[in-house]
């Protein structure tokens, strides 16, 4: 495969992923194990990769993930662009990577890729919104690739469950054991398909059914005592440092992140996937988190997609079916959205909290810093910076949820940067128009 630098972009559909892109670029959200850009690193292991996008999140992007932003300076003599809600397979890759004349490449009408020379750098440049500008890369010529392309938050956890399946095989990062030393007080069916990549501590009681699909366990992972894991409907991967404590029920496919708790007796399946530093308990299935969030006590959450640094009070339910069983409508970016699904749960941006017995209705939309309490089931759709509460919304002041955000962070040893306070305060300004609509 030819080495090319690899520059990820937007395009004016990642709009369509709303408030769960407010704080990142679309490439950093979590669709299976991995993220869209973790998908990309693992197929194109040699590769450097850059990136261009909406310009309030360029700054908090470069310090967090170190990369580097593009200018029309930079020093290459070709790059090859991948749009950031892209999902590869190694054909698509070596396709991408071995094209020498400048190409764009397409999924049906849509741009997922384009490679040009360094004459053409300087026609690369963002709309009014953020997003890459494209009219002017008519001149190239246009080729059809088997990839697919991601437009909703809905796509995503749909296909959690697959990605899962495939993250496993793709993962390159660990050579997995199969001779891992199970304890005589597990009850194992087919110990061939489980695999370690370092120590496990397992307590009695333990249940592990991987008749059909293997189950992965990282290093230093903890089984407690009663787990059940479950892989006959889809693989189950435990990464490092990760607790699944007693009681805990899993059916696969679930891939659970790095330092996660899943809490005693809690039942996780179809498809969740937990990012690193959360803590699950209750009922939970066809849903992902992001990282550092924590749905800890009873409860139901179900086909939904939760950011970062979101809490759950005790007893939180949402819905993800219709009582008329007809697919849900979701509001996004002031448009309704008919998703053709009839179950879409909550999209919850970062910094949210419920309080307990919070109920949410099928296809709510949660934008960034909100907090949601009361009796009553708050609108679909909740600008960021809202309180809802028994009576009405009220707009929650940027500067007490800064406060609030950095004592949060501070609990799990990371801190809330000058940048991503500032991205913030932009957000709050940007969306006042949503919320004076709301209270009116």
């Amino acid at each position: 495969m030819q080495k090319k630098t690899i520059c990820l972009f937007e395009d004016e559909s990642a709009k369509w992923f709303g408030p769960l892109i407010y704080t990142r670029p679309v490439w950093e959200l979590r669709i299976g194990a991995y993220t869209f850009l973790e998908k990309l690193q693992n197929i194109f292991p040699e590769h450097e990769f850059i990136y261009i996008c909406r310009s309030q999140i360029t700054k908090t992007y470069g310090e967090s993930s170190g990369l580097t932003a593009f200018n029309k300076f930079i020093k290459s003599d070709d790059l090859l662009f991948i749009n950031g809600r892209v999902v590869l397979n190694q054909t698509c890759a070596h396709q991408l990577c071995n094209e020498r004349d400048e190409s764009s490449f397409l999924v049906g009408d849509e741009l997922a890729a384009f490679y040009i020379k360094t004459k053409y750098f300087d026609q690369v440049r963002l709309d009014e919104n953020g997003y890459l500008y494209i009219d002017n890369l008519s001149h190239l010529q246009t080729r059809q690739i088997d990839a697919n392309l991601h437009r909703y938050p809905w796509d995503l956890v749909n296909d959690a469950g697959k990605e899962i399946c495939g993250d496993i095989n793709l993962d390159k990062h660990s050579n997995p054991d199969t001779n891992i030393k199970i304890p005589s007080y597990v009850t194992v069916l087919n110990s061939a398909n489980i695999y370690s990549d370092g120590n496990v501590n397992f307590r009695p009681g333990v249940i592990l059914n991987c008749e059909k699909n293997e189950i992965r366990l990282g290093n230093n992972t903890q089984i407690g005592t009663g787990a059940i894991l479950d892989s006959s409907k889809g693989p189950i991967w435990i990464d490092e440092d990760a607790n699944v404590q007693s009681g805990a029920i899993i059916e696969g496919p679930v891939y659970v992140g790095k330092k996660s708790i899943i809490r005693p007796g809690a039942r996780i399946s179809d498809g969740v996937c937990l990012g690193p530093q959360c803590r699950v308990g209750g009922e939970v299935s066809n849903t992902i988190m992001l990282g550092y969030s924590n749905k800890q006590h009873s409860g139901y959450l179900g086909s939904s997609y939760i950011g970062e640094w979101v809490n759950f009070g005790a007893a939180t339910d949402n819905s993800d079916l219709k009582n008329n069983y007809r697919p849900v409508e979701v509001m996004i970016e002031g448009e309704k959205v008919d998703s053709e699904d009839l179950h879409v749960g909550s999209i919850i941006a970062d910094h949210c909290k419920t309080a307990i017995h919070t109920r949410l209705n099928t296809g709510t939309v949660v934008g960034v810093c909100c907090n949601l309490f009361g009796s009553d089931f708050p609108a679909k759709y909740i600008p960021s910076f809202t309180w809802f509460g028994s009576e009405n919304y009220v707009e929650y002041y940027v500067k007490k949820a800064l406060e609030t955000i950095a004592v949060v962070m501070e609990r799990r040893d990371m801190r809330l940067t000058p940048a991503m306070s500032e991205l913030l305060k932009g957000i709050f300004s940007s969306t006042e128009h949503e919320r004076i609509e709301l209270f009116d």
